[in-house]
């Protein structure tokens, strides 16, 4: 059976994703989603949401200012979407963090995002080796120079 799998970020506020995999159609291009899951669950605003999909496992990273600032957020579904664990804050950073991107190969899981120096942005980088059990610390992949000023990664 093949699943349609979609994140949604609604009025820039919650993370929500929904999925379609019982073959319910309208039509033949139109899928029927089932309800839609509240991934962000906070009062904070979450944006820039990321989904990578390895067998079962749905990571999902987005931006987030309920910490205080822009963090980069990170949960995941160990049963095809249907429910999401408690977000766990990736970037750690008294700066700002934004535009995450995120892909899984097998039980590996890479995010990259920018972080916000008050010099100039860099990228930063984890991993995970056990499918978001745990992640590394944040890495600077760009280096730190004024002349150069890092923008939208992507995995």
């Amino acid at each position: 059976m093949r699943r349609l799998l979609t994140l949604l970020a609604l009025t820039a506020i919650s993370v929500m994703f929904a999925v379609s995999g019982s073959g319910r159609t309208v039509r033949a291009e139109t899928p029927v989603f089932g309800d839609s899951v509240n991934v962000s669950n906070n009062v904070g605003i979450s944006q820039d949401p990321s989904i990578a999909v390895s067998g079962s496992i749905v990571h999902v990273v987005w931006r987030d200012n309920t910490p205080g600032n822009g963090e980069i957020l990170y949960a995941r579904s160990v049963d095809n979407g249907e429910t999401f664990g408690t977000p766990i804050n990736l970037s750690n950073s008294t700066n700002s963090s934004r535009l995450p991107s995120v892909v899984a190969i097998g039980e590996t899981v890479y995010v990259v995002w920018i972080e916000d120096t008050p010099d100039f942005y860099q990228v930063s980088y984890v991993k995970s080796t056990n499918n978001g059990d745990t992640f590394t610390s944040q890495v600077n992949v760009s280096g730190e120079s004024d002349d150069l000023n890092a923008w939208a990664p992507m995995l």
